[in-house]
């Protein structure tokens, strides 16, 4: 996994701002996902990585917002994060890897308006970039949050040309369908979830990302309960 890389370079180079970054949003991001034996792997890393990175005298934009989003993710530090955002695209407004965590963060948040900002100004340069299936994946389920589905399947079937194996991809689609009452398409969707993180349901998703409790949020739910995800 790309955490492992991370995690020998930061070993390697214990001042790696970048490495540091990355590890810590890697790992965000598997958290939301429920990667149980990458998460098994690192978890006594993680809290290291996050202490050690604090006391760098000058992180990055990816480093801002990497912590920014840690601390929102495992303390609720919405304040925090919106200021690491700012702060991150202030210095790096062209850097996809700082949109996209933006974007996630403000998603996460359930910001949905404010993610699509971040995930559309990066559309450009998506296609030469690894970050291109996180940020379309985002966008989708920023867009179902938004309440428009028919855009959510749009951003989701392009990362899908990308690869089949992005679980958000498939997740977006299972509530955009369940939404729209197409429940065949979302019942293949919901088995590839299912085979990419077993066990997957509406009450670990809320368990594993710390989703705000807006409308946006609950919109996106629903869709994934009128689909026939488990509860």
């Amino acid at each position: 996994s790309n955490l492992s890389y991370l995690s020998a370079a930061i070993e390697k180079r214990p001042d790696y701002a970048e490495g540091y970054g990355h590890a810590i949003a890697n790992f965000v991001a598997c958290t939301s996902m429920n990667l149980k034996t990458i998460l098994d792997r690192y978890q006594d890393a993680f809290p290291r990585w996050v202490e050690a990175a604090s006391k760098l005298k000058d992180p990055t934009p990816i480093l801002t917002i990497s912590l920014g989003v840690a601390a929102y993710r495992f303390n609720g530090d919405a304040v925090g994060l919106r200021r690491a955002i700012k702060d991150a695209l202030r210095r790096a407004p062209f850097s996809v890897e700082v949109v996209c965590y933006c974007g996630f963060g403000y998603m996460w948040m359930s910001e949905p308006e404010l993610a699509l900002d971040c995930f559309r100004s990066g559309e450009k340069l998506m296609e030469f970039n690894p970050y291109a299936t996180a940020m379309l994946g985002g966008a989708s389920i920023a867009s179902i949050m938004a309440g428009d589905d028919v855009a959510a399947i749009a951003f989701a079937k392009r990362g899908l040309e990308m690869t089949d194996s992005y679980m958000a991809l498939h997740g977006s689609l299972v509530a955009a369908y369940g939404h729209m009452g197409r429940l065949e398409e979302a019942a293949y969707h919901i088995a590839r979830v299912e085979a990419l993180t077993p066990g997957y349901s509406i009450s670990n998703r809320r368990a594993n990302s710390r989703y705000a409790d807006t409308p946006g949020n609950r919109r996106f739910e629903e869709g994934l309960r009128k689909a026939g995800l488990p509860e």
